[in-house]
């Protein structure tokens, strides 16, 4: 009986863990994304719930993307509106002339990459966070738990980047999609995927060194 709950609890508490970092991961692309003006943000779930900027059924999505476990879009907003009516008066006529002028975001590909990268990099940057925080003032109790569960985010930068790209599989092997962003949005800023690909392999085996003998 210990032992089954001991496995359920395990379970529960990974459950959780993978939620909390899958709504911090599409977060950080929906923040960075609002920040450089791409748009509306909508946040959805599988197998297409919207949980942002409302709740329900999403409308503009009719086919869920393949086994992605959440999705993150932009929709477009009119930046500018203006409306002039003149009038021409003369002993007859009164015509209205109405002039719409608008503007609409323009992306570059700068910023598409950046947007794309800030998924995998928000969790990691908890991570070093978290990191960098155990090793500074080596907290007790929850605290010391927390700085542990956010210390290992590191996984997703890892994930979003190995299993794609050395396995062909999907981010978390059986579920998630199968690009992997953080090698492209470097790529797309100028970082060959050889080199992309060694560095996050570099980082995250080094992070995960130091937790270890941070926890041991």
């Amino acid at each position: 009986m210990i032992t089954f709950k001991k496995g359920f609890t395990l379970i529960c508490v990974a459950l959780i863990y993978f939620i909390i970092s899958v709504l911090i991961h599409e977060l950080g692309h929906g923040i960075v994304g609002k920040i450089l003006g791409m748009g509306q943000l909508v946040i959805a779930v599988w197998p297409g719930f919207e949980i942002f900027p409302e709740m329900g059924a999403l409308n503009h999505i009719k086919h869920w993307p393949g086994s992605a476990v959440a999705v993150v879009s932009f929709i477009p907003e009119v930046k500018s509106l203006s409306v002039d009516i003149h009038r021409e008066f003369n002993s007859y006529i009164i015509k209205p002339i109405i002039n719409i002028q608008h503007s609409s975001v323009l992306y570059d590909q700068n910023r598409v990459a950046v947007v794309l990268l800030m998924g995998s990099g928000t969790t990691y940057l908890i991570s070093l966070l978290c990191t960098i925080f155990l090793w500074l003032c080596s907290p007790v109790g929850i605290l010391r738990k927390v700085c542990v569960f956010g210390a290992f985010m590191f996984y997703d930068l890892l994930c979003y980047s190995i299993f794609p790209v050395f396995f062909d599989l999907r981010h978390l092997i059986f579920i998630g999609g199968k690009l992997p962003e953080p090698v492209i949005a470097l790529a797309q800023l100028g970082m060959p995927s050889e080199i992309s690909v060694t560095l996050i392999v570099i980082v995250c085996c080094t992070q995960a060194y130091f937790i270890k003998r941070l926890l041991s």
